[in-house]
């Protein structure tokens, strides 16, 4: 079994992880007769941390769920406009690109003086502009406001179901403290008239709208081979769900929606489980960063979902129905609520064909989806690969660990029991002609072990050593290594990418092994250690070939070379 909370791996492990975050504010706006509130939630993963301020009338403060970022008690009309100023901050230390939209989660039609239907949206202007605030002789008049928002009304594209009224477009806060300003702008125009007017005696419209924003990693910092690692990274899907309580019902039913349109979710919340029933129910879906309390093997995935109902009394006991998607097709799933396993078709069904999951629970946040991971295929070993020569050295007892880097295991007289001979078939004088000597070549080690042996392998367990050219035999006694997670060995030593061109001019030969230390006895039997030399593409990491591969087995001595 892999824990994938384990972060420790032999001195250092390519760092490759999609962090995902999300912030929330929700909006609602019933102009003539509603109010407005707007609340924050900052999702956090790892070093990656957005945070939303607005200018209180002196200087930016943080948002919460009190903030009011428009005035409840206004009496909206035409020619009426407001302005809200936001700031939106790089808070962690990784950069990140993020998206700032203004979206519709529902919305109430009415009735307008002549007996026509009508959407309120339709008659509203409401636009987000670059506008930093650091007097009060910067805020806005209503004239500038209006004429920085332009004139144009309406939810764009509500026919193809995107409710999406603005978008900032992809913009990105490199280094921690980094930050944009943005202004809100809502108004009336002054040449609405009756049309928007609703009928005395009939339904106020109202719309419920929100201000979303979305980041994750961006292009800047380096791993092991390179900076664009995080090239392709997603956002997030969001959905957020808003209804008023209805104490008289027996049920509150309401949909997440994601912004970019169309429902993610579903909830259905007996009156009895609410709080408050002088305050709006809310409901958000969000895929976030993987909960590490969850415990996995290698050969499963899993999804994260934040979901959390708000205005639920403490220690409810009335089960909630929920349904989110987690993805179609899945096989073999599992459900945890926070790391504890939920009882398929009692607790929660799956159904494959809509990916739908339906949840009934009395609590929330998160919830971890685990399904049999796809293996990844990989094309078959090109013909002109260049596989090396593997010769099975046996155990090796007497290394001379002395190098001139000083780095050897904690025993001196620690011996190898599996020791392997790489001999490349190229040299320097042959390795122009070859397309693949300036790949990325390097020696992938891994422990596999299943759930009877260990999760994460006890310090000083095992020894890895390797013969590294001129530098002699180097050798490391393992720092609670993870099992079943692959550990490049030139990398771990130079903290650099290591090219095929760089291993055969430098290296040529290379031997290296696993010894079991005293402390291990039989700890390990039927435990595999497997040797992977493998080329990756530079301009695309995902194209790799292991061109040979040696499996050992503790205990029983087999050898498979591949």
């Amino acid at each position: 079994m892999a824990n994938r909370s384990t972060k420790k791996a032999l001195l250092l492990s390519v760092l490759s992880m999609l962090l995902c975050l999300a912030m929330l504010v929700g909006t609602t706006f019933a102009w003539f007769t509603d109010s407005v509130t707007s609340g924050r939630n900052t999702i956090k993963a790892g070093n990656l941390d957005v945070v939303l301020e607005y200018w209180d009338g002196a200087k930016y403060v943080t948002v919460d769920e009190n903030t009011k970022l428009f005035n409840d008690a206004a009496l909206w009309e035409p020619g009426h406009t407001e302005v809200a100023y936001l700031k939106v901050s790089n808070a962690g230390t990784l950069a990140l690109k993020y998206q700032l939209n203004v979206n519709v989660y529902e919305e109430v039609t009415g009735t307008n003086v002549a007996g026509e239907e009508f959407y309120l949206s339709d008659h509203l202007v409401f636009k987000v502009v670059d506008k930093k605030i650091e007097t009060a002789a910067d805020l806005y008049t209503r004239d500038t406001a209006v004429a920085a928002a332009g004139d144009v009304k309406g939810i764009k594209d509500r026919l193809g179901g995107n409710k999406t009224v603005h978008e900032s477009g992809e913009k990105s806060l490199k280094n921690t403290g980094d930050a944009d300003y943005v202004a809100l702008i809502v108004y009336m125009p002054t040449s609405v008239g009756n049309e928007a007017n609703y009928k005395t005696g009939t339904v106020a419209p109202s719309v419920t709208m929100g201000v979303n924003l979305v980041a994750t990693q961006e292009v800047k910092e380096s791993d092991f081979f390179n900076n664009t690692y995080d090239k392709d990274a997603t956002y997030p899907v969001i959905g957020m769900g808003y209804t008023d309580v209805d104490d008289t019902a027996p049920y509150q039913e309401l949909n997440a929606y994601n912004p970019k349109g169309g429902k993610v979710g579903w909830a259905r919340v007996p009156t009895g489980a609410i709080a408050d029933t002088d305050k709006p129910l809310t409901y958000t879906v969000q895929e976030v960063s993987f909960d590490e309390n969850v415990t996995i093997t290698s050969d499963q995935g899993a999804k994260t979902f934040e979901i959390v109902v708000n205005n639920i009394k403490e220690g409810n006991t009335e089960t909630i129905e929920i349904i989110f998607e987690a993805g179609k097709g899945l096989t073999n799933i599992e459900l945890y609520h926070k790391d504890v396993k939920l009882v398929k078709n009692v607790d929660f069904i799956y159904d494959p064909n809509t990916g739908d999951i339906h949840l009934y629970t009395t609590s929330f946040s998160p919830f971890t989806v685990v399904f049999d991971a796809e293996p990844e295929v990989k094309p078959d070993l090109p013909e002109d690969a260049p596989v090396a020569k593997v010769e099975d050295l046996g155990p090796y007892v007497d290394i001379p660990w002395e190098t001139k880097y000083n780095i050897y295991p904690s025993s001196m007289d620690q011996k190898l029991d599996a020791t392997y001979k790489f001999t490349a078939p190229h040299t320097s004088e042959t390795i122009d002609n070859t397309k693949y000597a300036d790949w990325y070549c390097d020696y992938y080690v891994m422990l596999k072990t299943d759930d009877v042996n260990f999760t994460e392998l006890p310090e000083g367990y095992i020894t890895l050593g390797g013969n590294y050219g001129d530098w002699g035999w180097i050798g490391f006694d393992n720092p609670e290594v993870a099992t079943n997670v692959e550990i490049p060995l030139l990398g771990s030593v130079t903290h650099n990418p290591w090219t095929y061109r760089m291993v055969v001019c430098n290296v040529g030969e290379f031997l290296c092994g696993v010894g079991l230390t005293e402390k291990a006895g039989d700890a390990l039997d039927g435990c595999e250690f497997v040797v992977m030399l493998r080329l990756t593409n530079p301009e695309n990491e995902n194209e790799f070939y292991n061109v040979n591969t040696v499996t050992y087995t503790f205990g029983s001595g087999d050898i498979v070379i591949e």
